[in-house]
């Protein structure tokens, strides 16, 4: 009986009309596990986190950035990839700076909690499609993506797949152009 009240409570706070509620419930996820168990936390989380991950304000999109490593490392690999790897591949095209740059973050600490073959299938075949937007901002993200991703992947992956989009984006006409700019001023 306990455990049912426990999880219903759990649930109501999910649904709180005040994300601040949501991410601390979320902030403490370690300690709901061990109340709730797995498997119904998995079940019950996923729209919470969704509709926080989509909130319009960037700060309340901020910390479910964050986090998102302790929610993969609690739930499981399958359950990240299946529910939550679009999302982080989309917060790197955010309107927002901040979020561009957590999401970056985030990718390398998947990338350690997850490992280096995991990151090579899932995670860098979608960077390296990013690094091709027409947008510059985005193009940005994935350099500075790719810089923080580098010392995870080792050497031999870096090499053979990451330096040449370095390479690349080292002739983009934009960055050209800026460097000119800044010269000149």
């Amino acid at each position: 009986m306990q455990l049912s009240s426990s999880f219903f409570q759990y649930i109501s706070l999910l649904k709180d009309e005040f994300p601040d509620v949501r991410l601390n419930i979320i902030s403490k996820l370690d300690q709901v596990n061990q109340v709730v168990g797995i498997d119904l936390l998995s079940q019950s989380l996923l729209p919470a986190i969704v509709e926080l991950a989509e909130d319009r304000h960037w700060r309340v999109r901020l910390p479910i950035i964050e986090y998102i490593p302790l929610l993969a490392s609690q739930l499981g690999v399958g359950f990240f990839y299946d529910k939550l790897d679009t999302l982080c591949m989309q917060w790197l095209q955010d309107k927002v700076y901040s979020i561009r740059d957590a999401a970056a973050n985030n990718l390398t600490r998947l990338a350690e909690e997850f490992g280096r073959d995991w990151a090579m299938e899932h995670i860098i075949p979608q960077v390296l499609e990013m690094a091709n937007s027409p947008h510059y901002l985005y193009r940005m993200t994935i350099l500075r993506s790719i810089s923080i991703l580098a010392p995870v992947m080792g050497s031999e992956i870096t090499c053979s797949k990451l330096l040449p989009v370095v390479e690349n984006a080292s002739k983009d006409r934009w960055w050209r152009r800026q460097s000119i700019h800044a010269c000149l001023s």
